[in-house]
């Protein structure tokens, strides 16, 4: 045999006495005869072994390796390690492939460079002993009928594109072993993590059209197995999850991965008839639900409907809410209110809890580092700003802001409103101001009177970057400048970034200040480590919010100037409460923001979930209202 052969096919073994013959022989018969075979008896109880004997004293390469019945996974390991190929090739036992296939295969790689091909397969029914050709083994609509490409340019659908068995796919060997992975320990689903991190980490992926392989499928062996083991695809997807944060890559893969939590998660609970093992997967994918916070996306970050609804269904934040009653649901008016930690909750319809910078929540802030209690009150109570398309990374030059670009570029799964509002957890519009927004094209706060705006920035923030900021600005707009500049010499300056306007009003201010806003992030000096450095682009978003305000007045739109309830202590919020008609949830502020539990609660809305009794002495009151919209985001 040759020493170098061009690929090891790697064959875990385990009662397959009736199959095994067809397998290795359709392996014997490759036009590629360069290669080494490696079969891993798994503690064979039948005459597999015997088999592989009589095959191994006829021929060179063929090399047998036993072990004690340890799974599938265990014996694919060894065999990688015994493996001396330029290739790998992990084959099942009762499989068979063409005569071609591993020339295809070997040949498709070295063309391309790629660490990973995939060749399509059939699948025989040893049930109904019939042949299908599914179209859910390789789909290449989802990577626009590419042959090759990385794992970036398929992003998307990365975890959709082909199934997580490891037999249809080529690797090359060098690459499996410094990229150290590895197949899991389990009865089933064993190869899903190893094939799914592999095309996350290879460089280049390529695929070939060509019918390759034929799998054996035994539906009542699989079952068998599955029952037995009923979490055996929870803890692959567990740590397919963790391995993604841990080479930080969950962001890029996330649409994907999140999808494919669904569609694997419900076909396993499905399509597995025992009660008490479907009752054990069930409480399994309630955990990785939460795991993966599938309620926190909106309606067009998945893929399939049918699945999606099977989550909603089982989902523990289901008691909660109504999947008809979301915020993408239409409305007139959506109203969201900021929050970057635990405070109480407007409860009155079409308002919408909205967390600040939730990617970067847990790093270092001017508040300090939010704990991890903070955090889970947030992620119960709040919609994150990090789904969708988003900026929520640069919240702490942002501030707020990172939710307003949130809301602008994810309108229309927000329900698409005729009118659009924000507001501070600490700072609210009147609700006489609220109820008369139909009445305006604009709402806005209060303005400040200073003897000059722009002189009064200068000498609060010792900045001249207004200045810069000015000089861009009538640049884009040199129509604006007469409007500007009456707004910078004038006493008048409009702060917090706080507004209800029409949905066509709202987009026009939003192209006025993210472009300027993005622009000035690119600039060293605003990621020094000083946090006023860092928190000046918000300070200069308020003039630019200001700028546009002033504009729109000038030009005698119709504007509502609101009175702002502050709530940043407890007297301020028992006379927001009264203003609001008491459509608050008033938490008492403990020590560490503890959940809305009975104790620390005053219910002050018939919209809350639940009411105060002995029952509900050791549970958490939640806020109906926001669990209703939780779903989507």
């Amino acid at each position: 045999m040759n020493k170098n052969p061009l690929i090891s096919v790697v064959i875990p073994v385990y009662n397959v006495e009736n199959y095994l013959k067809e397998c290795i022989e359709s392996i014997l018969n490759q036009t590629l005869q360069n290669i080494e075979i490696i079969c891993v008896d798994d503690g064979s109880k039948d005459k597999s072994l015997d088999i592989l004997k009589q095959y191994a004293s006829q021929y060179k390469n063929i090399t047998i390796i036993s072990q004690h019945n340890k799974g599938a996974g265990i014996a694919r390991n060894i065999g990688l390690r015994h493996a001396s190929g330029k290739y790998i090739l992990f084959f099942d036992s009762d499989d068979y492939m063409s005569p071609q296939t591993l020339e295809i295969l070997y040949n498709k790689a070295e063309n391309d460079n790629a660490d990973i091909v995939i060749g399509k397969s059939r699948i025989y029914n040893q049930d109904s002993t019939s042949f299908t050709y599914p179209d859910f083994v390789l789909k290449t609509n989802l990577i626009n009928n590419k042959t090759q490409f990385s794992p970036y340019e398929v992003k998307e659908h990365i975890f959709q594109f082909t199934i997580g068995w490891a037999w249809d796919k080529l690797y090359r060997r060098d690459f499996i072993v410094s990229s150290k992975i590895s197949f899991q320990s389990l009865r089933h689903s064993n190869d899903v993590y190893f094939v799914f991190i592999s095309l996350v980490k290879a460089n280049k992926i390529s695929i070939t059209i060509n019918t390759l392989f034929t799998h054996r499928k035994h539906t009542k062996s699989l079952e068998a197995t599955r029952i037995k083991q009923p979490n055996c695809f929870y803890k692959a997807l567990i740590k397919i999850y963790k391995k993604l944060k841990n080479i930080k890559v969950y962001d890029i893969y996330e649409q994907s991965f999140v999808n494919f939590c669904l569609t694997f998660c419900y076909w396993h609970i499905t399509t597995i008839e025992d009660k008490k093992s479907q009752k054990i997967m069930k409480k399994l994918y309630r955990d990785i639900l939460n795991k993966i916070r599938f309620y926190q996306y909106p309606s067009n970050f998945f893929y399939d409907k049918t699945s999606l609804d099977y989550a909603y269904k089982i989902s523990t934040h289901n008691k909660y809410y109504s999947k008809q009653q979301n915020i993408s649901n239409s409305s007139k008016i959506k109203i969201f209110v900021g929050y970057h930690k635990p405070s109480p909750i407007i409860l009155k319809k079409n308002f919408i809890a909205l967390h600040l910078g939730r990617k970067v929540a847990l790093h270092q802030s001017k508040d300090g580092v939010i704990n991890k209690d903070e955090y889970k009150w947030l992620i119960e109570h709040t919609i994150g700003d990090d789904t969708g398309n988003n900026i929520s990374e640069y919240n702490r030059n942002f501030c707020e802001m990172t939710g307003i670009y949130w809301m602008w570029k994810n309108y229309k799964s927000i329900g698409n409103p005729d009118y659009i509002g924000f507001m501070h957890y600490r700072r609210f519009f009147t609700l006489n101001s609220i109820k008369k927004y139909h009445k305006f094209d604009l709402t806005i706060a209060d303005s400040y009177i200073y003897p000059n705006v722009q002189q009064q920035f200068k000498d609060y923030h010792k900045s001249n970057d207004l200045d810069y900021v000015y000089n861009e600005v009538i640049t884009q707009y040199p129509e604006y400048k007469n409007k500007i500049d009456i707004y910078l010499s004038g006493q008048k300056s409009y702060f917090f970034n706080m507004f209800i306007m029409k949905k066509e009003l709202f987009f026009e201010y939003c192209n006025f200040v993210f472009p300027i806003l993005l622009k000035l992030y690119k600039m060293p000096k605003y990621h020094q480590q000083s946090e006023r450095n860092q928190r000046m682009i918000a300070f200069i978003a308020e003039r630019l919010s200001g700028m546009f305000f002033s504009i729109k007045i000038q030009e005698n739109i119709k504007v509502n100037i609101s009175e702002i309830l502050r709530c940043d202590t407890d007297k301020k919020i028992s006379y927001a409460v009264k203003k609001f008609n008491n459509n608050f949830v008033q938490q008492k502020l403990t020590k560490i923001f503890e959940y809305m539990h009975y104790k620390y609660c005053k219910i002050l809305s018939k919209l809350t979930y639940g009411a105060i009794s002995k029952n509900y002495k050791n549970k958490y009151i939640q806020c109906k209202e926001i669990r209703k919209l939780s779903k989507k985001f």
